[in-house]
């Protein structure tokens, strides 16, 4: 019985240290280190009651609002650069706001980006939206 115990104390110790070491020995895959080397660290601005984001196509897409206007202007320029995107969840959950005019620079609008904004009662939408899904969780 004793011998039986330690060969199984042997055996435990043995898987152990293979896991232990296992890593060690691994080598990593090269799509998994390009795909670190290709990490873009994302810096959010803020103008005012906006955050936003610089894209890499020289445009701007907002990713917050926090003002306590019942009707918010987007603007069509920060910066300098062109908005043309509200990201998602831009204007999540602001019981703020009443109304809001999409400016016609406006070309995407993420998902959520008006969600939960619980007294929203009007969106005017210019026709250059070109992804919308603004009315999915309103």
């Amino acid at each position: 019985m004793r011998d039986r115990t330690s060969f199984l104390h042997i055996i435990i110790v043995f898987i152990t240290a293979l896991v232990i070491a296992l890593p060690v020995w691994a080598e990593p895959i090269d799509e998994e280190t390009e795909e670190h080397d290709n990490i873009v660290e994302t810096i959010i601005l803020k103008d005012g009651d906006f955050e936003y984001i610089a894209n890499d196509d020289d445009a701007i897409t907002i990713v917050k609002y926090s003002g306590e206007t019942t009707t918010p202007i987007i603007p069509t320029e920060i910066a300098g650069k062109p908005v043309t995107a509200l990201g998602d969840s831009a204007f999540y959950g602001n019981n703020k706001i009443k109304s809001i005019n999409i400016p016609t620079c406006i070309i995407t609008i993420g998902d959520r980006a008006f969600g939960y904004c619980e007294n929203l009662e009007e969106i005017i939408l210019p026709e250059t939206v070109k992804q919308n899904v603004i009315f999915r969780h309103i």
